[in-house]
């Protein structure tokens, strides 16, 4: 898993380095997270244990309609995730767009290093302040959005587990 895992960074990052390209590191997101659910949910139809109890059932010892559950929950979960940094991702880049379509400014320049201030028309200034807080509020919700839905997953994961485990040593 460490190794897969060690995989998917070099390639994805490797990519999102050389491509310099916004969208695409604001969409891989959602992609990660779409191909983690259709590994989740695809585990349901592979074999004899889903995905999850491969990786955790030596630990657990839960009936196999509450690892199906899970399973589908995660996955579903995991493509909530994706749909919502879909919404930002789409709130972001049409931002840029019309600051791009508004001014003659490098379609690679990075938001951050930009002061809107110094736009020459105040629509301009508008878009470019409108592009940079979309911007941060995808990176708040990559940051901070995914972590604490995947955290609340965490949460109802135990209390879903939890039934099934009382009165047995984890």
């Amino acid at each position: 898993m460490h190794l897969i895992t060690l995989g998917l960074l070099v390639v994805f990052g490797g990519i999102t380095l050389a491509v310099r390209d916004p969208a695409f590191l604001m969409w891989k997101v959602s992609v990660l997270y779409v191909a983690f659910a259709l590994a989740l949910i695809g585990s349901l139809w592979i074999g004899e244990k889903t995905l999850m109890q491969r990786m955790v059932g030596k630990e657990l010892d839960l009936p196999q309609e509450v690892w199906k559950r899970l399973t589908w929950f995660w996955g579903l979960g995991f493509v909530a995730i994706a749909i919502v940094n879909g919404y930002y991702v789409r709130l972001a880049l049409a931002a840029r767009e019309n600051l791009f379509a508004a001014t003659t400014l490098d379609k690679k320049i990075e938001l951050t290093e930009l002061d809107c201030v110094s736009l020459a028309t105040d629509t301009a200034v508008q878009f470019c302040q409108n592009a940079q807080q979309t911007e941060a509020s995808w990176v708040n919700f990559k940051l901070f959005g995914t972590m604490g839905l995947t955290f609340v997953l965490i949460l109802l994961t135990v209390v879903l587990m939890s039934k099934h485990l009382k009165g047995k040593e984890v």
